[in-house]
């Protein structure tokens, strides 16, 4: 990417995300997305090749900010069930105060056709592993347990339990730390 206006590349993700939340990864073109960030498609394409490449900064540039904070927490040496419930209330103050950030991230995970960008799926790869070992050694996690288990478990549940929040499935009640514990307790005991 070429040095430019931080400020209108800003818009220009802003407006993707948006839109793609919107309209679906499919439905949102780049003259869409150049139109509502007000710049033009050929700036657009200055700084990114495709529609995909500005999707993928958009999704690297936003999974990155939640590994970093889970790794602060698997820094901070907590027992195992408070990380877990840190990292569970910190993904449901995101879905509150950025709801079309989890959104965009519950498509993009969910659409067959998007690329998942290789330095996030080695730090989700990372995380779980370290949760993993984190759970094992205090005993919270079963033996017979994979990495991958840890991954549906811990971050699959309580997304869709924003998600289903959010569409009204049950109730449209914002979640609450009632919620937070009642969500980490399942985890645990999906772990055992």
């Amino acid at each position: 990417m070429r040095n430019t206006d931080t400020q209108k590349i800003e818009r220009v993700k802003e407006a993707a995300l948006k839109l793609i939340v919107s309209k679906g990864y499919h439905g949102a073109s780049i003259a869409e997305i150049a139109k509502a960030a007000q710049v033009s498609d050929g700036y657009l394409y200055r700084h990114y090749a495709n529609k995909a490449d500005l999707v993928k900064d958009i999704y690297r540039s936003k999974l990155k900010a939640f590994h970093d904070f889970i790794y602060e927490l698997l820094d901070a040496d907590l027992p195992f069930k408070e990380l877990l419930k840190r990292l569970i209330t910190h993904l449901f103050a995101i879905a509150k105060e950025e709801p079309e950030t989890v959104q965009f991230i519950f498509m993009m995970i969910h659409d067959h056709d998007f690329d998942y960008p290789h330095s996030r799926l080695l730090a989700l790869r990372d995380i779980c592993v370290q949760l993993l070992e984190r759970g094992k050694r205090e005993d919270v996690i079963g033996s017979n347990h994979k990495a991958e288990d840890v991954l549906i478990v811990v971050f699959s549940l309580p997304v869709k339990l924003i998600e289903a929040r959010r569409k009204g499935v049950f109730t449209s009640h914002e979640i609450t730390s009632v919620d937070v514990e009642n969500i980490t307790d399942i985890c645990l005991n999906a772990l055992r």
